[in-house]
């Protein structure tokens, strides 16, 4: 995770900015909260309900859409 976008009204976390992985070449993506499994701090992973073809398909910056 490198960074997060927060609701400026709610305080709430939207999204999270994470790096897709070393099988995307280090793809910087938006995984909004919810799709949010958990995180491991010790193994520096966050654990999403998408598929890798939901990441393969989002642009880099962008959110990524599930099924979409």
């Amino acid at each position: 995770m490198s960074g997060f976008l927060v609701d400026d009204k709610s305080w709430a976390v939207c999204e999270l900015a994470v790096e897709a992985g070393h099988w995307y070449a280090g793809k910087e993506i938006l995984i909004p909260s919810g799709k949010v499994e958990r995180i491991s701090y010790e193994d520096s992973t966050v654990f999403v309900s998408l598929t890798k073809a939901d990441i393969q398909r989002t642009a880099e910056h962008q959110v990524v859409q599930a099924g979409a």
